[in-house]
């Protein structure tokens, strides 16, 4: 199910759906991935780099990185 889909959001839809992993974890890697994608997208379109200060996400990438350390390293 995972291999039909080549978007992220769909692909971590298809995470939670399946039983893989809880909807919660999903929902957060979804809400990280839509924040940096649109701040990318709006620096793009003022033709300015896709450089923000490292504060600028600091909350979604703690979060991110601890569901990695359960997920990836337990």
């Amino acid at each position: 199910m995972l291999s039909v889909y080549t978007d992220n959001i769909r692909i971590l839809e298809a995470l939670a759906e399946s039983g893989l992993m809880p909807a919660d974890d999903t929902a957060l890697l979804t809400d990280a991935y839509r924040a940096f994608r649109d701040r990318v997208h709006e620096l793009t379109l003022q033709e300015l780099p896709a450089v923000v200060p490292a504060e600028a996400f600091a909350d979604y990438r703690e979060k991110v990185r601890g569901l990695w350390r359960v997920i990836m390293e337990d």
